[in-house]
């Protein structure tokens, strides 16, 4: 599978989590690194203004991962950090290749919204793998013709 087939199923999958929970004003899948995976939001959103998000979602999510490490706290990546407000709830999904962050408008349920999340953690792994070694060949691929001499 090419780099860019990964994307467009990660893309795909963000835009079915979406669809199932409702009320999503935007989720965005970073690595560790602050890097941007991947991001889907019904509305117009700004690129550096998801940039800046991402970056930050890295540290947070790397963060708390060192924070339930320090703390002794046991986890799968299956964990969830919740933020629920009077208008939105805010999910974080520390990974291990990478952070979710899920941005939800109410009415929703904190339940149905963290139950559909839970139901899509194992693709999304398999997504991120997959996304890896995609990368992984193609810079094989590059080094190749850049080693390969070059026939007369």
């Amino acid at each position: 599978m090419s780099v860019d087939e990964v994307f467009d199923q990660i893309e795909k999958l963000l835009g079915e989590i979406s669809e199932k929970i409702g009320n999503t004003d935007i989720i965005l899948i970073s690595t560790s690194e602050g890097h941007l995976i991947s991001y889907y939001s019904k509305e117009q959103v700004d690129e550096n203004f998801v940039t800046d998000l991402s970056a930050m979602l890295g540290s947070i999510g790397e963060g708390m991962k060192v924070i339930l490490d320090e703390l002794k706290i046991e986890r799968q990546d299956e964990e969830f950090i919740l933020l629920e407000t009077a208008k939105h709830i805010f999910i974080l999904i520390p990974l291990e290749k990478a952070s979710i962050a899920v941005k939800v408008h109410k009415p929703a349920l904190l339940g149905a919204v963290r139950a559909v999340i839970k139901s899509y953690i194992i693709k999304i792994n398999e997504l991120l793998s997959n996304l890896e070694e995609a990368q992984m060949k193609m810079m094989r691929e590059e080094i190749v013709k850049e080693v390969t001499p070059l026939s007369l």
